[in-house]
């Protein structure tokens, strides 16, 4: 690639050289043609591989995460967001494009580490609802940014005439895709003790094939059979929306009888709204729960759709590997 700085003079001769700067543009060669280069390029958020990252999280992370929350979605939005994070901040500012890719490589796998947690409890002091869970599954996500790079280049090879009706909208929105992609939550830590027993009719094989588990690390049907204490998570609907972590023992009896004992409730996490943060009173609400309200809890959000065969959105942990993956 060659760069020439063209200047037009008054008398409209042509020449290379070095006055009058304010007239001064940049081209590049491009498959023979020459281009203006611009230090931004906000045209190209409206290309259609962006368009679709953008809808794409949107939709994951308002809708898909509360309906149908699952190992897909909990992967979908690191694609998306690593898809169009590099390309939007790109756009602005074109000359850092290698910069901004690299470094927010760096910054996922930072954020994804331990080493972020004291940023996060920093940032939950002011108020901020800070969040993220340690698995090390989500870094296979870094994949996608070659892609984003490589089409990213492609897009600046190509220029189109965009109304800025279009494009102003759409930058907006891809600030607030990025901002807001994940709500804010509130841990709040209960160390209830239960000792509550329920028989299920059916296999420990049965049970784990059909319950997902919290982490991809997790899913090893044959460590899981031999072992027989677990993180349990399931979410509690009422008012707002609490998501609570229990630790229980699985026991088989028979091919066809399985022993869970919740031993305890651990924690819970509060869910907040976009812009209004976490309600103080659902937090209150949470910790004042009983022990025999969250009996009735687990019977009703744990047990029973394990046993109506509607498991779609409880999960577990094997808490021998998922604890060394969080204190390695």
């Amino acid at each position: 690639m060659f760069n020439f700085r063209i200047q037009t003079y008054p008398s409209n001769s042509v020449g290379i050289g070095l006055h009058q700067p304010s007239s001064i543009q940049t081209y590049k060669q491009v498959s023979g043609n020459f281009t203006k280069m611009t230090h931004s390029r906000p045209d190209i958020v409206s290309r259609p591989l962006f368009v679709i990252s953008l809808g794409l999280l949107l939709l994951n992370d308002f809708y898909l995460k509360y309906e149908f929350s699952n190992f897909l979605t909990g992967k979908l939005s690191d694609f998306a967001g690593l898809f169009l994070f590099p390309y939007f901040l790109s756009s602005l500012r074109i000359k850092w494009t290698k910069s901004i890719y690299f470094g927010t490589a760096v910054l996922f796998v930072f954020w994804k580490s331990p080493f972020s947690q004291e940023i996060i409890d920093w940032g939950r002091t002011l108020q901020f609802g800070f969040n993220r869970v340690i698995d090390y599954t989500d870094l296979f996500a870094l994949i996608i940014l070659p892609f984003s790079f490589l089409y990213f280049q492609k897009q600046l090879d190509t220029e189109r005439k965009i109304s800025k009706y279009l494009t102003v909208p759409l930058s907006v929105i891809s600030l607030f895709a990025i901002w807001a992609t994940t709500l804010p939550r509130e841990k709040v830590d209960l160390n209830l003790n239960i000792n509550e027993e329920y028989v299920i009719e059916m296999s420990k094989t049965d049970i784990f094939s059909s319950i997902q588990a919290g982490h991809g690390y997790n899913d090893s049907l044959a460590k899981n059979l031999s072992d027989s204490v677990f993180y349990l998570h399931f979410d509690i609907i009422d008012e707002s929306r609490v998501d609570i972590t229990a630790l229980s023992t699985i026991i088989s009896l028979d091919s066809n009888k399985t022993k869970l004992r919740l031993d305890k409730i651990l924690y819970g996490y509060v869910t907040g709204g976009l812009f209004s943060g976490v309600d103080k009173g659902d937090v209150e609400n949470l910790k004042s729960i009983s022990s025999e309200k969250f009996k009735t809890y687990f019977q009703t959000y744990f047990i029973k759709p394990i046993e109506n065969g509607n498991a779609e959105n409880i999960y577990y942990d094997n808490k021998e590997i998922y604890d060394t993956y969080q204190y390695e």
